[in-house]
């Protein structure tokens, strides 16, 4: 079984990838953005915007990449998110206790 590239988060909004370059993350943040671009009517700010950009970029790589880099990408996104999640989890449950 290969193993998975060496990753890290860098803030709540990109994942970078070792030999596969950095990509937006699975984040509220993003998704916010991803809502008031859809249903809005205000302005996003500079972040915000530099935000959508990187979505709309990696979506472009995503397509134009070769099938195996593709895959790779979305495997090693899949868990970082998966690995946050967990992380997330397990923070909210030491604070209830």
């Amino acid at each position: 079984m290969n193993k998975p590239p060496k990753s890290k988060m860098i803030g709540e909004s990109h994942v970078a990838i070792e030999d596969n370059g950095t990509w937006p993350a699975i984040s509220q943040r993003n998704i916010e953005i991803m809502r008031s671009l859809t249903y809005s009517n205000s302005e996003l700010s500079r972040s915000d915007r530099v935000m959508a950009a990187s979505i709309i970029n990696a979506y472009y790589e995503l397509v134009n990449a070769t099938q195996q880099r593709r895959n790779a990408v979305c495997k090693t996104l899949k868990l970082v998110e998966t690995i946050r999640s967990c992380k997330k989890h397990q923070a909210s449950k030491q604070t209830i206790v």
